[in-house]
């Protein structure tokens, strides 16, 4: 009967140690699933590669780049990865089995022993496996942000890349015309060079111009081509596919956010600051888990030895009878240096922690700041441009072309005044996409919004959830 009660108790207590401690908290923690549903719609994506897809926007490009792009994928990947170590950490190990036979039979009172097997439990003390648990859930964390992180970046990117190939349209463009009119000019002067009108100089300074014009264009096909290229890596398409673009369009913004405003946005939102909050928090946790290797673990185990019952004599009613025994042990902390060092070096990755993110912090406030100002100089530059600086020009050159034709002019003049007009109407292209992509890399050291997107998103998404009940991740992204 005792023997049952052992047994019994054993079990009991077996059946404790072997329940997960930290089941209750991997239920309740939704980063813990496999990946949400747009990921998962995502996932299954096919590659972006039919020849229907080859006609693009903006919106079309995000949208196939977070379908394809390898980078974020394997981000992905590694964030899904760390998350499977939680079941890991906060699982018993595993027990220890071990059986003993006797070459020498060893005699006892109820007879000589035979076989003997050993069962051992390690139990951790109680919070050790909690505390385990909430620092791979901290990691899981940094590899989530981190996850954002390239998701951010690679979007920055194509946005980045789209406004340089804007520009290089615009330049084309511009170029184009500036060769269809210097041509003409330059055939008007050949013949009036002929007949006396016009100067040889002249003729030359048209001929050469001329042939800047068509160096330019070349070499603006060249750069269309290298940013083609760069759209076709990030979007997983092969670097010989077609692009076309439509809906060529600077973002529509007048003006800035103030720079302390979209500071204090970053501060909250930017992934690399709040991946540093959490790696302090994780640094703190590991202290508290070094302080808990100064209790001991538990060890839980259950004996069983064979009796021989091939003897002669049975004189008593037990002889014969196997034996059983519940064991009960504990760690012993008593090197207590090297847990005194771990405490020490968990107080100093805190402070390594705290500093690390401060330097975040001051580093991105001065990245904000250059980015700032160049971007309202951006802005500047295209309200001048596009107020004074190419009106004027524009009617400069007209009335010069009007005086060459009415004879009261010569060709320099109106090859002067062209060259103006081209360079401003190029330097209004560079300045308009410097200021597109200056909000761009804004927009992406703030964790990817501006304060007026995010309040702008935030609306419209409340708006949007009233009237039709979800919304759709382009109709965010527009």
């Amino acid at each position: 009967m005792m023997k049952k009660y052992f047994l019994w108790i054993f079990f009991a207590l077996f059946s404790v140690a072997c329940t997960n401690p930290a089941k209750e908290n991997l239920e309740l923690s939704p980063w813990l699933s496999s990946g949400t549903s747009s990921e998962n719609s995502l996932r299954n994506s096919p590659p972006d590669n039919s020849p229907e897809e080859r006609i693009l926007n903006l919106s079309k490009m995000i949208e196939v780049t977070l379908e394809n792009n390898p980078k974020i994928k394997s981000s992905r990947y590694h964030w899904q990865g760390v998350i499977e170590k939680y079941p890991q950490v906060v699982t018993l190990p595993d027990p220890n089995v071990m059986y003993s036979y006797f070459l020498e039979n060893t005699e006892t009172r109820v007879g000589p022993q035979k076989h003997a097997v050993k069962f051992t439990q390690k139990i951790p003390f109680p919070s050790k496996l909690f505390l385990r648990g909430k620092i791979v859930k901290k990691e899981a964390q940094v590899a989530h942000l981190g996850y954002e992180r390239v998701i951010r970046d690679v979007i920055a990117e194509v946005q980045k890349s789209f406004y340089e190939l804007l520009y290089i349209e615009r330049a084309l463009e511009i170029t184009k015309k500036n060769e269809d009119l210097l041509g003409h000019l330059t055939k008007v002067s050949a013949v009036e060079h002929s007949e006396e009108k016009t100067i040889l100089a002249d003729v030359m300074k048209a001929q050469s111009q001329l042939s800047q014009l068509g160096y330019d264009h070349i070499r603006l096909e060249e750069l269309r081509r290298v940013e083609v290229g760069q759209l076709n890596a990030l979007m997983d398409r092969a670097q010989s596919a077609s692009l076309q673009i439509k809906d060529f369009s600077y973002p529509a913004r007048q003006n800035l956010p103030d720079f302390p405003a979209i500071h204090q946005f970053a501060l909250q939102k930017n992934q690399e600051v709040l991946a540093s909050q959490v790696e302090i928090d994780k640094a703190d946790t590991r202290l508290s888990l070094a302080f808990q290797e100064y209790f001991p673990d538990l060890y839980v185990g259950f004996n069983w030895v064979q009796i021989d019952r091939n003897i002669g004599n049975l004189n008593f009613s037990d002889d014969g009878q196997d034996t059983f025994a519940l064991t009960f042990g504990i760690d012993v902390p008593l090197w207590l240096g090297k847990r005194n060092a771990r405490v020490r070096e968990s107080r100093f990755e805190i402070k390594r922690a705290q500093s690390f993110k401060k330097d975040l912090e001051n580093q991105l406030a001065a990245k904000i700041k250059k980015i700032y100002y160049k971007a309202s100089n951006a802005r500047r530059l295209v309200e001048l441009y596009q107020k004074n600086l190419i009106p004027q020009a524009r009617r400069t050159m007209e009335i010069s072309e009007n005086w060459y034709r009415d004879g009261k002019g010569n060709l320099l003049g109106v090859l002067e005044t062209q060259s103006v007009w081209l360079n401003f109407s190029l330097s209004l292209a560079r300045a308009q996409s410097d200021y597109a992509q200056g909000l761009v890399e804004l927009a992406r050291l703030s964790g990817g919004d501006l304060p007026y997107d995010s309040q702008n998103r935030s609306q419209n998404g409340s708006q949007n959830r009233s009237q039709n009940g979800s919304q759709t991740l382009e109709g965010e992204k527009q």
